[in-house]
């Protein structure tokens, strides 16, 4: 009787983890994430002046939830959340110091630099913040918005040029995430030119 019993507790036991494993097999594996990026648009291919001031673009600074590589939206009651399944190809500060650099190297204003090397000398410094990177309202009337804080210094007589908040934002249509995107890179175009218009306006830049 004992004998009986034990290939019953054998046999429920296979029969239970059989099941388990037919299961898990029929399970639907998950998607792989899909990246996204932005990009510099209207770029120039000839090269730079070499008469042109060297500035460094630091890495912006981006408290939580900013200082992420997910595509963040705001939910009621001022929740931010990231999209599921989505996310930019890197950290949203790297993606901004990544644009500016192009974009300034676009415009011919400054030589730009992500980090000081090589022996050069920089002129001026660019330090920005990250203070909103989003869709607002994601349930309502969905609106991209980005805002960076930026300083612009000359580090050579120690002074700042200026100090200026870039705010853009624009209703969406719909929450498709190629709309999204599409949102996202209208607006970053729009304040990556306010900064170099910025930067090229300024007289301490035009008199060297």
């Amino acid at each position: 009787m004992t004998k009986i019993k034990k290939y019953v507790s054998f046999f429920s036991i296979a029969l239970i983890l059989g099941s388990f494993l037919t299961a898990c097999s029929i399970l639907k594996k998950p998607e792989p994430e899909k990246q996204y990026f932005l990009t510099v648009l209207a770029t120039q291919s000839s090269s730079l002046s070499p008469n042109l001031p060297i500035m460094v673009v630091d890495r912006p600074t981006a408290n939580a939830p900013f200082n992420t590589n997910r595509i963040l939206v705001t939910q009621p009651f001022q929740e931010i959340v990231p999209l599921p399944g989505v996310s930019w190809s890197e950290a949203i500060p790297q993606m901004v110091q990544q644009l500016l650099v192009e974009h300034l190297q676009a415009g011919k204003l400054v030589v730009p630099l992500s980090r000081e090397n090589g022996g050069l000398r920089a002129a001026y410094v660019l330090q920005t913040e990250i203070r909103d990177f989003q869709v607002a309202d994601w349930q309502g009337k969905p609106t991209v918005t980005v805002t960076l804080q930026a300083n612009y210094i000359d580090l050579e007589n120690r002074k700042l040029v200026f100090s200026r908040v870039f705010k853009q934002q624009i209703p969406i249509t719909n929450n498709d995430i190629a709309t999204v995107i599409e949102g996202f890179q209208r607006v970053i175009t729009w304040i990556l030119k306010d900064i170099s218009t910025t930067i090229g306006q300024s007289k301490v830049t035009n008199a060297r």
